[in-house]
């Protein structure tokens, strides 16, 4: 972040990218466990997954984007732009955190994240030590 963390710093990405690369680190989770996904806006969020795919692939690195939200609608939105930026592996997204779904719930959020990108191998992040 620059500019007292108001604005992604997207130029720092391919000196990151490297960093990684050099630690022989070859999967990255754009917006994930940190909870930056949901502290970013949609536009900010799919400009990261467009600069790390950008920055990553050509250094060997596969990315694997967050599209979680507490946005439903949000949520298929990015999983779409996703499956629409040319070097993503996959994506992944975590449950809503304020209400918590029912499993059936979940299962059918889940369903229509997934669904948005249906090109894209999925997966629910997820951590029951801290999701319940």
């Amino acid at each position: 972040m620059k500019d007292n963390g108001l604005k992604l710093a997207l130029d720092l990405l391919p000196k990151f990218a490297l960093f990684l690369k050099d630690r022989n680190i070859t999967n990255v989770m754009p917006a994930g466990s940190n909870g930056e996904s949901l502290s970013l806006t949609v536009p900010e969020r799919k400009a990261l997954a467009e600069a790390w795919v950008k920055a990553a692939p050509p250094l060997g690195l596969s990315v694997y984007m967050h599209v979680g939200s507490e946005s439903l609608v949000d949520s298929a939105d990015l999983a779409k732009h996703a499956a629409a930026t040319k070097g993503t592996k996959g994506i992944l997204a975590m449950t809503p955190v304020y209400f918590k779904p029912t499993i059936e719930t979940l299962v059918d959020f889940l369903a229509h994240v997934a669904g948005a990108a249906p090109e894209l191998p999925f997966w629910f992040y997820h951590f029951p030590d801290d999701t319940g």
